[in-house]
């Protein structure tokens, strides 16, 4: 049994193809690091991306063979010359550390890093053009020459003698990598500053960008100047204030569960909740759900179970079937508009119209789970509560109702039966439990012989009841 994409959704949008094998990349990161601390050379990190199936890609797309400019002879030996590299496919169980890591979104993913494995630079997409992987390397060797780089900074903060200058540099580069986890330093940046600085517009811009802890220190001197906080929230992009919101409920989050804190849970509940205005049923789904994903955090499982329970039957059971496919396929819709820059498409007259041709790479969407479709949430719900190894009637059959209602919904995924043939068997229903497994195997018939091979295993584990 294995989840189904939760709060992470892969979107295949083109492929990419014939990397080229001149690049000497060595067997394991580790081994690029030792020689990178020996020859004195930054390493580069290629994560590859697969190849995506028929049934990955959007109706309107269609695939096209794409060169890269990674197989150019001038950039090859440039590379070679200047780095030590390492590749690894995305989907390689030692590619998840490195995706969660250095917070990749856009695959094929282009990682710079020193000797000890801190990120210099990052970059993402295919190119037909070497002039891209020329300009990739040298940006990271410039970063390098300056050195200006994120271990530089981490040396200063670590010692004490980090200025206000070179610290809001460090964040601003943080923020340049993807490392949005910078309450902490904004917490520290603001002990530079005076009551009178939360008078400048962009000074206040820059520490809600920080997202700072909920109702914290820097939070709390940022709405000192309700005129300024009013106005950010009002001419800003919405990119822009929805990224400031999700950083403070994430980073208060995070905090809360490293110090098992449950104020502090509330206060990212009750943020996160203020952030919806008046509209009082999405901000109570927000509270419960960062409630919700707190007490998972910290193993308070009965505490768990208690605003689960609440969350899924509220906010998802009484959705109608007509309602979840529309909800369904407007995320969907919305997740390929967002996820593919324009520069990316090219018209081809020689398809049928509308259709459109995706060049270049893999997008992995970041969302949480309220954002994810119906089906999907209700079958997170009861495989959480089935791997947290619950044995007790009630939480098994709501387990049991939520998965009944995602196949009702979406009625062709093999996980969803995989779920409910497991929670089946808990509760002694062992002939039903039989049934559902053989149907998960019949769906499975497109998967990997591996995910075959698994799902036969734990029917011949359901049939001996050696479960």
């Amino acid at each position: 049994m294995k989840k189904s994409f939760g709060p992470l959704i892969l979107l295949i949008l083109g492929i990419v193809c014939s990397y080229g094998q001149g690049i000497k990349y060595e067997k394991t990161l580790d081994d690029a690091l030792a020689l990178s601390a020996k020859n004195n050379k930054p390493v580069f990190v290629f994560i590859k991306a697969p190849i995506p199936t028929d049934a990955m890609i959007p109706a309107n797309v269609r695939i096209v063979g794409s060169t890269t400019g990674l197989d150019s002879k001038d950039v090859i030996d440039f590379y070679n010359k200047k780095f030590v590299s390492y590749q690894v496919m995305m989907t390689d169980s030692a590619a998840i550390k490195l995706r969660n890591q250095y917070h990749t979104t856009f695959y094929p993913a282009f990682i710079f890093l020193d000797s000890k494995g801190q990120i210099i630079s990052k970059d993402g997409h295919n190119s037909r053009d070497p002039e891209k992987y020329m300009d990739m390397a040298n940006k990271a060797l410039d970063r390098i020459a300056s050195g200006k780089t994120i271990s530089y900074y981490e040396q200063l903060d670590k010692a004490g003698t980090i200025t206000a200058d070179q610290l809001k540099e460090y964040i601003t580069l943080r923020e340049e990598l993807d490392m949005f986890d910078n309450a902490a330093l904004a917490d520290e940046y603001v002990n530079f500053l005076t009551i009178k600085s939360f008078d400048d517009y962009s000074t206040v811009l820059f520490v809600l960008k920080a997202g700072p802890y909920a109702y914290g220190k820097a939070f709390n001197l940022c709405h000192t100047n309700k005129k300024i906080t009013d106005s950010i929230f009002k001419q800003e992009p919405t990119l822009v204030r929805l990224d400031i919101n999700n950083r403070v409920i994430a980073n208060t989050r995070n905090e809360a569960v490293k110090k098992k804190d449950g104020g502090m849970a509330v206060q990212a509940a009750s943020f996160a909740s203020s952030t919806w205005g008046k509209n009082y049923p999405q901000a109570g789904k927000a509270s419960t759900l960062n409630m919700m994903n707190y007490y998972r955090a910290v193993k308070d499982t009965t505490r768990y179970f208690s605003q689960a329970s609440y969350y899924y039957d509220t906010y998802y059971m009484n959705i109608s079937t007509d309602s979840a496919k529309k909800i369904q396929q407007k995320i969907l819709d919305d997740n390929f508009t967002k996820s593919i820059k324009a520069s990316e498409l090219v018209p081809n007259p020689n398809l049928p119209k509308n259709t459109t041709l995706a060049l270049v790479a893999v997008h992995v969407i970041q969302g949480s789970q309220e954002n994810l479709e119906v089906a999907s949430s209700l079958h997170s719900g009861a495989y959480e509560f089935y791997t947290l190894g619950t044995h007790n009637p009630a939480n098994l059959v709501k387990a049991l109702l939520w998965c009944r209602r995602a196949i009702e919904l979406q009625s062709n995924n093999p996980n969803y039966y995989d779920t409910m043939a497991h929670i089946m068997y808990r509760l002694n229903f062992y002939e039903e439990a039989v049934l559902n497994q053989n149907k998960a195997i019949e769906l499975a018939a497109d998967e990997s012989k591996t995910e075959q091979d698994h799902l036969k295993d734990e029917l011949a584990k359901m049939r001996t009841r050696k479960l």
